[in-house]
Formats: structure tokens, C-alpha cells, sequence
């Protein structure tokens, strides 16, 4: 079925223009979207004794930029929203996982495939999350993607799970029972059999979210355990693993002139993690356990190296639209992380900032919000009907002590005060 929808790529919105003698060519880009990977998982952070085995993963990262202070938002539907809109969820209404009585990414946003020239082909594989119930299964079509082929949403909301799915392409959806991140690389190295350049393939695994599961045994290096809950991490490794593996097919694939952008939605869910990571502030919070992920960019013209400055995942959208030569919108919440290509010691942004609200909406009544805004070295948090929290990073990465708990020195006082009108003029 597939191979009758890359076939028709040829003739899908944003074919290739040929290029003019002496300009250079328009880059492909990829971005590799994986799902409750936590910074734990990837030996490269050297934040855990006990990684998963990413051969692939390591490899970009030693030939390109890791970034170690990126900040996501808790959950995925937002975090998705970011990469598209540029925009954070206040300014899409998109604040919590949409579902049909959630507000979704509007058809009507001009999203990341709509900024770009029209010399691009956009696609988009794997887990959309960001409208499937509310607007339909077209929905990554009717937004500005030429070919959607995956799970519009979590494999067991819909019912299934990695080895029992259903698989919507372009709109239409049937039953699958193959592993989805090995379906998931397939169709992206299908697709890219017969797809002109440039082109924009954005590849959303589900892994490593739940359901725990043992992946075929030839993807991953796990001595796993009978069950899934004696040993929770054993098994994310291994799917960290099969989802590595299956990567490292599509880049063999990939054009030289192809920049490749990993990163996770939010950090690891709380069955899943080990000290110093708090259970109870890992995914689904805006402690740094649940929204400080991996995120790295490999590609032409990216000297390696690490960059230790604050940005987002709201960033990639503004350093795609750079590097393809596309129009940013007049607003945007995005800067572009291009400047750290040549510079990795830069830090191009104040503050960043990252929330979670319900009900989803523009100016909605909020049963629940909290929000977050840190700089160089403070963080603010901020929850409906609790007590503030700011913590210094730089001496506290794992949030331990309430500033507020204590006095605050002048210098705190006054970093406090910053933050929290930076957060409120938002």
C-alpha cells in the first residue's frame, strides 16, 4: 500500500524545482521525534549506570551538536505542537494530549510544512498525536504534510499495542502486526526510494512509551526478564535499543547533504527511571525530570560539540525554516539554533519557558496550569493554588531545595523578580 502512495511522491505538493547552476542545494532535513526518552537512556549524557546500548545515537552525537539543557514541555501532544507551530501552548491553545473533546492543532495554522519553499516535499511517519479524534484522519494531510503514514495517536488509546495497531496512511487506517518502529523505517526508506530533494521527513517513533514489551530479538542486546515490571528499565533499554537499530537503517539511506534532528517530547515515565531522577518528577511534571530531554543535530557545516545554554524544542522550528531558506511567521516564540553550528559556547536565549494546562483552548478557564521559566542558572515554578518554587540549577540540578524556603540574596531577588515578569508578560 505504502509503495503505492511513495510512488505517487513524484507528483506530491512541493516537488523539487531544479536548482540554478552555482546555488548551492537546498539540505534535507530529518527529525527523529522519540517518545518518553529520557536524557538516562543515552550513555552520551552520562547521566545513568545503566544506559541502553544506542550505537547509532552515539555516533550523531560525537559527529554533531548534543545539546544538555534542552527544554520540552511534560507531555507529547504539546511538545509535538512546538516543533510544528514555533509557538509555545499558550499562544496554539495546545497545553495538554488533544483527544476529541481537546482542542487539537488547528487546520488553519500555517505549520512547519507550510513555511517551507515550495521546492519541498514534506512527510511525516509514525505517531502524530496532535488531532486524530477531533479532526480526523487526514488531519497531517490537511495541515500541510504531502504523505502522513503511521498511529495518529498512543498505540493503546487506540486500542493495540507495538505488535497490534492501526496504521493510518493518508487517511485511510487498517490493522497492523508488525513492530511499528521497524514499520515506521520502512516506510520512511520506501518513501525516500523515490522522493526528489529537498525534502523535510519528520520520523515520530512511539518508543519508549509504553506498553513495556520485549522487541524482536534481533534489534536489541537485553537479557530481559519473564515480565516487564521486575525490571521496567531492562525492557526501556531494550527498546531504546530496537528503536537505535532501526534508525541506523534510515541513515544509511539518507543523502550527505541531510541534516538529522533527534530529540524526545518529554522525559522518562516515573516506572522507569533511577536515582538521582525522582519518580515523582519525571514525566507529566515540569520538574526538570519531565521536561529537560535529549536533543541533538548532526549535518553540513555543524562542528561537534555540546552546548550547555538553555533552548527549546520550540527552537526547531525556527532553525528549520533557517536552514531551508523558509519564512518565519511575523510571531513566533522559536530562535534559531543555527548560530551554535560554529559557536557552540553562544547562548542566544534569556529564558525559556515550558507549561501544562487543561482544558486545551485560547484563554480556556484552567482546571489545572503550572508553568516554568528558568535563565542561565534560576528556574521558577508556578502552580494553580501552590506555593511558588525557585531553585538554582547550577548548584541544584535535581531541584532539592526551595529557594523560597529561605531568604533570597539580593541577587536571587532580583533573578526572581525577572523571571516572573518575563513569565506573566507572556
Amino acid at each position: 500500500m505504502l509503495a503505492e502512495s511513495s510512488q505517487a511522491g513524484s507528483t506530491l505538493p512541493g516537488v523539487c524545482s531544479a536548482t540554478r547552476v552555482g546555488e548551492p542545494a537546498p539540505p534535507n532535513i530529518v527529525v527523529v521525534v522519540f517518545d518518553d526518552l529520557g536524557l538516562d537512556r543515552l550513555g552520551f549524557y552520562g547521566q545513568s549506570t545503566t544506559p541502553a546500548t544506542t550505537p547509532v545515537l552515539s555516533g550523531l552525537a560525537s559527529k554533531g551538536l548534543v545539546f544538555m539543557q534542552a527544554w520540552a514541555n511534560p507531555v507529547c501532544g504539546p511538545t509535538r505542537a512546538l516543533i510544528q507551530s514555533g509557538l509555545y501552548g499558550i499562544h496554539t491553545g495546545i497545553g495538554e494530549n488533544p483527544n476529541d473533546k481537546n482542542h487539537g492543532l488547528p487546520a488553519s495554522a500555517f505549520v512547519l510544512p507550510n513555511r517551507l519553499p515550495v521546492a519541498y516535499t514534506s512527510l511525516v511517519v509514525g505517531k502524530w498525536h496532535l488531532g486524530d479524534d477531533l479532526q480526523g484522519p487526514t488531519h497531517p494531510n490537511d495541515v500541510g504534510y504531502g504523505l502522513y503514514s503511521g498511529s495518529l495517536r498512543n498505540l493503546v488509546l487506540a486500542g493495540g499495542d507495538y505488535f497490534r495497531w492501526q496504521h493510518t496512511l493518508n487517511g485511510s487506517t487498517g490493522g497492523n502486526a508488525t513492530y511499528a518502529p521497524t514499520v515506521n523505517i520502512d516506510d520512511s526508506i520506501r518513501v525516500l526510494a523515490t522522493l526528489p530533494e529537498p525534502f523535510m521527513l519528520h520520523v515520530n517513533y512511539n518508543s519508549v512509551h509504553t506498553p513495556l514489551h520485549a522487541p524482536p530479538p534481533d534489534l536489541h542486546t537485553q537479557n530481559l526478564p519473564p515480565k516487564p515490571n521486575k525490571n521496567p528499565i531492562v525492557y526501556v533499554n531494550a527498546m531504546t535499543e530496537a528503536a537505535d537499530t532501526e534508525l541506523g537503517r534510515l541513515l544509511a539511506e539518507l543523502p550527505a547533504n541531510t541534516y538529522v534532528i533527534m530529540v524526545s517530547d518529554n522525559g522518562p515515565f516515573n516506572k522507569a527511571v533511577e536515582p538521582p531522577l525522582d519518580p515523582n518528577r519525571v514525566k507529566g511534571t515540569l520538574y526538570q525530570g519531565g521536561i529537560r530531554v535529549p536533543m541533538l543535530i548532526v549535518g553540513p557545516g555543524v562542528n561537534p560539540g555540546r552546548v550547555n545554554a538553555p533552548v527549546g524544542v520550540v527552537d526547531l522550528f525556527a532553525t528549520i525554516i533557517e536552514l531551508t531558506g523558509g519564512t518565519l511567521p511575523a510571531f513566533t516564540d522559536s530562535v534559531s539554533l543555527v548560530p551554535y553550528f560554529t559557536d557552540p559556547s553562544l547562548s542566544l536565549r534569556t529564558y525559556v519557558y515550558s507549561e501544562r494546562f487543561r482544558p486545551n483552548g485560547m484563554n480556556p478557564k484552567y482546571k489545572y496550569r503550572t508553568r516554568t521559566v528558568r535563565d542561565s542558572q534560576y528556574k521558577l515554578l508556578r502552580r494553580m493554588g501552590l506555593r511558588d518554587e525557585f531553585y538554582d540549577l547550577l548548584a541544584d540540578p535535581y531541584e532539592r531545595i526551595n529557594l523560597l524556603d529561605k531568604g533570597l540574596t539580593p541577587k536571587q531577588q532580583a533573578a526572581l523578580t525577572r523571571i516572573s515578569d518575563y513569565m506573566e508578560g507572556l
